[in-house]
């Protein structure tokens, strides 16, 4: 799940810039991942608004998103962007919560890492869990 969060915020924070005032996207992503509570495959769906704010070299992007998956789980999540031009950085902190009506099954997703530019994608906090079993 982290790798398709990544891959998408990283693209969202490709704005002009010459913005004057916060840019709104919108994204999507759908990948397969292991349910964390039962071990299944399941198909995941996610949906995101994002608001970017231009700061001199400063990127700021603020993301809220929804999710679905094929094994009967709904939640949000939300997020922080923050990248420097002078740093070739990008820094992110996101939170999801999703849960299963069905099952009674509840999981979190939450984590925090940076991307060096040019530097593979080290994972400096990243758990997901099963809160429900």
């Amino acid at each position: 799940m982290l790798i398709a969060l990544v891959g998408l915020f990283v693209g969202a924070t490709a704005v002009p810039a010459s913005a004057d005032r916060p840019e709104v996207d919108t994204g999507s992503r759908v990948f397969e991942d292991i349910d964390v509570c039962t071990g299944e495959l399941q198909t995941v769906t996610l949906e995101f608004t994002f608001v970017t704010h231009h700061h001199g070299n400063n990127v700021v992007t603020y993301w809220t998103g929804e999710s679905s998956t094929s094994l009967g789980y709904y939640g949000t999540g939300s997020g922080k962007i923050v990248s420097n031009d002078n740093m070739e950085r990008l820094q992110e902190r996101f939170a999801w919560v999703s849960t299963n009506e069905e099952t009674g099954h509840a999981t979190t997703v939450e984590g925090a890492y940076t991307i060096e530019y040019g530097e593979p994608v080290p994972v400096e906090d990243f758990v997901y869990t099963c809160l429900t079993a």
